[in-house]
């Protein structure tokens, strides 16, 4: 999900105290919804501003991957998390876009200390008169480079199966929705029982 990752640049400190204020937002507005209660006196207009804002990123990652013509993993949970809003399942939206996020900020960490520990390395370059020689860096810095450009393949694969799962859920969406011609069976699936 690297479309979705905050990536290395964004984990000093102050984007740790963003990332935890989206958090404890997300957190917090899901359990009003949880427990039902709406300060805002319009059920829903939190839950939402809190999904789609909370989880900006991956909006935008979306949008990208759309326009790029890639169907990936953020394309597949922004649908989930727009069908869930769709459905007034507010609660569910939000814990789906704080798992993401809480996921994304965690890779995000992750791939900062991976960075900054392929960029050790370069205090033990040989320097000529204190510069380093640039036949010593030039390696060192291609490493950090190809290492936070690539994806693993595990990454490729993901996308490439999140196309048919995407295509699935829509077409099993599809086709409870034209069987029962309501969104939300739930209900009657219990009723027949």
């Amino acid at each position: 999900m690297t479309a979705v990752a905050d990536g290395p640049v964004s984990a000093g400190p102050s984007a740790t105290t963003v990332n935890l204020f989206e958090l404890a937002t997300l957190g917090g507005v899901a359990l009003l919804t949880w427990f039902e209660v709406d300060p805002s006196g319009h059920p829903g207009i939190l839950p939402t501003a809190a999904a789609i804002i909370g989880g900006s990123s991956i909006w935008k990652a979306a949008i990208d991957d759309v326009a790029a013509r890639r169907i990936t993993m953020a394309v597949s949970l922004t649908l989930a998390v727009a069908a869930e809003l769709g459905l007034g399942e507010f609660s569910t939206a939000l814990i789906t876009t704080l798992l993401v996020r809480v996921t994304s900020i965690l890779e995000g960490w992750a791939a900062a200390r991976g960075f900054r520990s392929l960029a050790r390395p370069l205090q033990q370059v040989p320097t000529d008169g204190g510069t380093p020689s640039p036949a010593a860096v030039l390696p060192i810095v291609e490493s950090v480079k190809g290492g936070s450009l690539a994806r693993a393949p595990i990454e490729h694969l993901a996308d490439r199966l999140s196309r048919f799962l995407v295509a699935g859920g829509l077409a099993a969406a599809a086709v409870t929705l034209l069987t029962t011609h309501d969104a939300r069976s739930r209900s009657k699936l219990r009723s027949r029982r």
